[in-house]
């Protein structure tokens, strides 16, 4: 589901009508795991953001396991982010090389005193999928690296198919869909992908069976719980536990 544009920019409105979708439709096509890359501060608080955390919860309720990001609004106490700072989710924070992310990942306690994040998974220079750079001017479309424009646009597959059997059209092009980037948007993914290997394994597990293998497989940073949670993901401790 898209809900976000290509900059991850997005308004509540859109997230709550993927969550709707999602609890109608859901079941239909077996989705047991939701990741939520995204955060704003407390300030954005307000009747939607009320609303986005209620519909959350009707999603954890249902059986699907939710993970949210603690945010990178740290290094103070209570700097979880929204919807990160929702009881019915599993809150990720942010550690690199091992350590956890002291200079930004979201702290909890939340407003509640819900003790969060849950725990801290890998989130420093993380090679992921990035949209491709671009701008129109009329009938151009570039895309970077650049120093390729096309007449007429590439939105139909067959101006795409003769460009890409160009080599070196097709390399630079992959090579401008991926970027490293940093933040607990990165360390969500990886607790939600460990998510799915856990339920591909045990397909009976409900959510919260789900947040207590995490915790109770987690390698322990020696830090404060307000920082790491129960600490480091372990994927091979959480398959064996």
């Amino acid at each position: 589901m898209k809900a976000l544009d290509f900059k991850g920019d997005g308004e509540p409105a859109s997230v709550m009508a993927a969550l709707k979708w999602l609890l109608e439709r859901g079941g239909e096509f077996g989705v047991r795991v939701l990741n939520l890359s995204f955060g704003a501060g407390y300030e954005a608080l307000d009747g939607e953001y009320y609303r986005l955390l209620d519909m959350i919860k009707q999603v954890w309720d249902s059986g699907i396991c939710v993970v949210g990001a603690a945010g990178n609004l740290g290094p103070a106490p209570g700097s979880i982010t929204v919807p990160g700072c929702s009881p019915d989710l599993i809150t990720v924070g942010a550690s690199e090389r091992g350590k956890f992310a002291n200079q930004y990942s979201g702290r909890g306690p939340t407003r509640d005193g819900v003790m969060k994040p849950e725990l801290v998974a890998p989130a420093g220079g993380i090679l992921s999928l990035a949209p491709l750079p671009h701008d129109r001017r009329g009938s151009l479309v570039r895309f970077a690296p650049g120093r390729h424009a096309v007449p007429g646009g590439l939105w139909r597959a067959e101006e795409w198919e003769p460009l890409l059997r160009n080599e070196a059209v097709r390399s630079r092009l992959v090579r401008a869909g991926y970027a490293r980037k940093s933040g607990t948007s990165m360390s969500t993914p990886m607790v939600a992908g460990a998510v799915c290997l856990l339920l591909q394994k045990e397909p009976e597990l409900t959510p919260d069976a789900v947040r207590y293998r995490l915790r109770q497989s987690a390698v322990d940073l020696g830090l404060p719980q307000n920082q790491q949670g129960s600490g480091l993901l372990d994927i091979r401790r959480l398959l064996e536990l």
